[in-house]
């Protein structure tokens, strides 16, 4: 199947189609490279059980009302950029 009959039968991009044949014949893969970087979650049990706590006592909550409190408890974790 060429590239143009690829796109036209799965609707991918042509450029897509292009990139993934061209990685699978050069390295013999189709799926993507992990991510460079720490991509774990900050979150420990502690900062998910407040959490909860607060939840449980106001269950919608402003983004705001739920992260200034906890820089104040959790210097070490950041929630926004």
């Amino acid at each position: 199947m060429t590239y143009a009959e690829t796109v036209r039968r799965f609707g991918f991009p042509y450029t897509s189609v292009r990139s993934i044949a061209q990685t699978f014949e050069e390295e013999g893969r189709m799926e993507q490279k992990e991510r460079g970087g720490n991509h774990h979650s900050t979150l420990q049990d502690k900062h998910i059980a407040w959490l909860k706590g607060r939840l449980d006592e106001n269950p919608d909550p402003t983004v705001i009302s739920l992260q200034v409190p906890s820089m104040r408890l959790f210097a070490s974790i950041r929630l926004c950029p």
